[in-house]
């Protein structure tokens, strides 16, 4: 399983177009970090904020990506939540969403690649 990049400073600009027809622009963030912009269908700058805090959490966070292999029980699947434990770096203890897994069968028995998506506590 594969460590994620920090993304500790990302900086985020998003837009939005409200029915007056003038876009709007939020920047969240740290200056000199990753430059992301969404559009966005929110109606108002307090929800454009909202919006770019929930993505600036969900972007910068230390954690594990990639996948890893398991045996086939417990039984795991696509929109579930995995708890993972690590001894040695306690801080990238948590649950993690599953985005997919595999399933693969051989004569040593049945195992399950899952794929980790963002981490979610």
């Amino acid at each position: 399983m594969q460590q994620s990049r920090s993304l500790s400073q990302p900086h985020q600009s998003f837009s939005s177009t409200p029915p007056e027809g003038k876009p709007e622009t939020v920047t969240y963030g740290t200056q000199g970090g990753e430059k992301i912009t969404i559009p966005s269908p929110s109606q108002n700058k307090a929800d454009a904020i909202k919006i770019a805090e929930a993505e600036y959490r969900r972007r910068s966070f230390d954690g594990y990506e990639g996948s890893f292999t398991a045996w086939l029980i417990p039984y795991v699947k696509p929109t579930d939540t995995v708890r993972l434990h690590d001894a040695d770096c306690p801080a990238k203890d948590g649950n993690y969403y599953v985005t997919g897994t595999e399933t693969s069968y051989s004569s040593s028995g049945g195992t399950r690649k899952i794929k980790l998506g963002h981490k979610l506590s």
